[in-house]
């Protein structure tokens, strides 16, 4: 496709894109909180198919920029700093939704093999984000009166589970300070509420091979599956790895964890950058009370931005009892 014909398209494209835009943001009513994330993704993919006819340049035109936006919107200070109408935010919406003609117009630069690798790691990335935001929110943070919590009271041995890992959790919540410190004298029991031990990868390992096994299917990646076994275990060891190092250090605790325990380095290796990078969104988790709490994610950050809980203006107006029952004020 040449340039001629793709800069009078992209233009009205454009302007159309922009109008939509201004008008959803002006009158979209309060009630509405769907993620802006899916619609912009659905028009990138709907985009490029239209110009290309290739799924596997959609996808990563589609992930390409969703990606790019998330890292974008975690840089922010704060909420406030992100006008979705000013001059930087349009000038970025710009050039993201007219990469699908650029995509289409340097089409023949795209090897297929690579694309697909490149998906197929975007994939994977977002549904186990998406993982421990879900596991955080509904598991961690199970409030046994709510629906989901009243769904799980009907399932035997998994009830048990999930409540005792909620009871856990609810503790941590509580033994933190507001400066995130944590008295390891008058702390719940660290090593089930800071750590998390080799029956999490057991646990964690077969969601891992089923992502994997989705992304494959999706991307059509040739990948076997004694690969995909083996980087499920991978990925859940470096998950926890992380987690059970950075975790300690949000919290001043000196780490006295083992790698009998679980994945661990016995002090090996020093985190202290990424704990830095990740103290913040972890920070406004627990200062968050109530029912507008998120930053759900721990490690992997994305799934809070794109289910509208990353907050980064802490609103601590609302005062909230904290108590063992109280799930909601954790």
């Amino acid at each position: 496709m040449s340039l001629c014909i793709i800069m009078p398209s992209i233009f009205i494209y454009i302007f159309i894109c922009l109008i939509s835009l201004y008008i959803y943001i002006s009158f979209k009513p309060d009630n509405i909180t769907v993620s802006s994330y899916f619609p912009l993704f659905g028009l990138l993919y709907i985009t490029t198919y239209y110009l290309t006819k290739k799924t596997n340049l959609s996808l990563f035109t589609g992930l390409l920029v969703v990606i790019g936006k998330t890292i974008y919107r975690y840089e922010a200070i704060d909420s406030d700093s992100i006008n979705n109408l000013g001059i930087e935010n349009t000038i970025l919406f710009i050039f993201g939704i007219s990469i699908p003609f650029f995509v289409s117009h340097y089409i023949k630069y795209f090897d297929s093999n690579y694309i697909n690798v490149i998906n197929f790691v975007g994939i994977n990335y977002v549904l186990i984000s998406c993982v421990e935001y879900i596991l955080h929110k509904y598991v961690m943070h199970c409030n046994k009166e709510s629906k989901f919590g009243e769904m799980i009271k009907k399932i035997p041995y998994i009830r048990n589970k999930v409540f005792d890992i909620s009871h856990w959790h609810i503790q941590h919540h509580l033994d933190v300070g507001n400066d995130m410190h944590i008295d390891e004298e008058t702390a719940f029991d660290l090593e089930q509420t800071i750590y998390m031990g080799w029956s999490i990868t057991a646990q964690y390992v077969p969601i891992i091979i089923a992502i994997l096994a989705i992304s494959r299917n999706i991307t059509n990646v040739n990948i076997s599956n004694l690969n995909i076994l083996v980087i499920s275990f991978i990925i859940s060891f470096i998950w926890q790895y992380i987690w059970n190092k950075v975790h300690a250090e949000m919290h001043n605790l000196e780490n006295k964890y083992s790698i009998k325990k679980g994945p661990y380095d016995e002090g090996l290796f020093d985190l202290n950058q990424l704990t830095r990078v990740l103290l913040t969104n972890h920070t406004n988790h627990h200062k968050q009370k109530g029912e507008k709490k998120g930053n759900y994610n721990v490690i992997l950050l994305g799934a809070d931005e794109w289910f509208n809980s990353n907050n980064k203006t802490i609103n601590n107006d609302e005062y909230c009892t904290t108590n063992i029952n109280d799930n909601v004020c954790q």
